[in-house]
């Protein structure tokens, strides 16, 4: 559209969670010559980060989920209040968390399902992996008493009427986990318990870990989800999301910190289904099971006996052995 950062002119009010979660990034200026635009006059509050000090991107990504979500945000932060915790703040109301990209300002958005930008096999992976198979019992809930900042209240933090649960995790755990939340500027008692609910099915994802990549995958980034398919990886057929990338220069590996991905809690959230999802689980995994070799892998030439019987019949097997866990090859046949 029209506006412009280095022209406070062409400003228009937003109240996306995620743009003044930005705008805190950039930092709050006065003076006469920008009159309010960053990085001319004298900064007056949040960040003071430069443009180029930003994951823009991100941002942008995160800010179309909070508009179609409806998500809104109310706050009045000073000088007083810790900069990170304000922008936590923004984040928490536009359904993100605070990340760094590249040594950026990012976030990673999880108020909305996302496609996965890659497939891994075994031949993407630089070594073991680290896994936790399941959510530690001190983080996974099933019931928040949550408050918000309610205009109706005169602007004070109000406990939500009722408390946000889910039956199925409470009915699997034998008993209510309760824990206090605070959305201290949200402004909306629907966004409020939407935001809720996507916490506790957050804390339910019992799947997270590192995974060791090779130098090609680094255009992943923090925020992408990623599925696994390789047959014998007890990852096998998870969708995971990327929530830190470290890249070794020595040695060109890429580890990634992940944890599982399941998109049907998304539906839950904004109460367009009453059920939470299952969690994701592993694929057991036989250790006694080889798997065969892949179709083209292995090629065979026949030798057919000669007329006056001067070459004995025979076949040629050529190929590679694909499974990098094989240490031997086994040839039958017969006659």
């Amino acid at each position: 559209g029209p506006q412009r950062l280095s022209d406070p002119s062409t400003w228009t009010y937003s109240d996306n969670p995620i743009l003044w979660a930005l705008k805190w990034c950039l930092g709050l200026w006065e003076g006469p010559n920008g009159k309010g635009a960053p990085q001319v006059d004298f900064q007056v509050g949040g960040i003071g980060a430069k443009p180029s000090g930003i994951d823009f991107p991100a941002f942008v990504a995160a800010a179309n989920v909070s508009d179609a979500n409806g998500w809104t945000v109310a706050a009045y932060p000073n000088t007083d209040d810790d900069k990170s915790q304000v922008l936590d703040g923004f984040l928490q109301a536009g359904g993100c968390v605070y990340a760094q990209r590249a040594g950026k300002i990012s976030c990673i958005q999880r108020a909305a399902p996302r496609a996965s930008v890659v497939t891994i096999s075994a031949a993407d992976t630089a070594g073991p992996l680290e896994i936790d198979t399941a959510a530690s019992r001190i983080d996974r809930i099933n019931t928040l008493r949550p408050r918000f900042w309610s205009e109706a209240h005169r602007w004070q933090m109000t406990a939500l009427d009722g408390e946000i649960t889910a039956q199925t995790y409470r009915d699997e755990d034998g008993a209510a986990r309760t824990r206090g939340l605070d959305f201290p500027f949200v402004s909306n008692a629907r966004q409020c318990g939407q935001l809720a609910a996507l916490q506790i099915a957050n804390t339910r994802e019992g799947i997270a870990g590192v995974i060791p990549l090779k130098p090609h995958m680094q255009r992943v980034r923090p925020g992408d989800a990623f599925t696994i398919t390789e047959p014998g990886f007890v990852l096998n057929g998870v969708k995971c999301l990327c929530l830190n990338t470290d890249y070794d220069p020595a040695t060109g590996v890429v580890r990634f910190s992940f944890v599982s991905e399941t998109d049907a809690k998304y539906p839950f959230a904004m109460g367009q289904n009453p059920t939470p999802p299952a969690p994701q689980v592993l694929t057991p995994v036989d250790p006694g099971f080889v798997s065969p070799p892949e179709a083209g892998d292995w090629t065979i030439i026949v030798r057919p006996p000669s007329p006056g019987g001067s070459q004995l019949p025979g076949f040629d097997l050529t190929g590679i052995v694909s499974n990098s866990t094989a240490t031997a090859i086994i040839v039958e046949w017969g006659l």
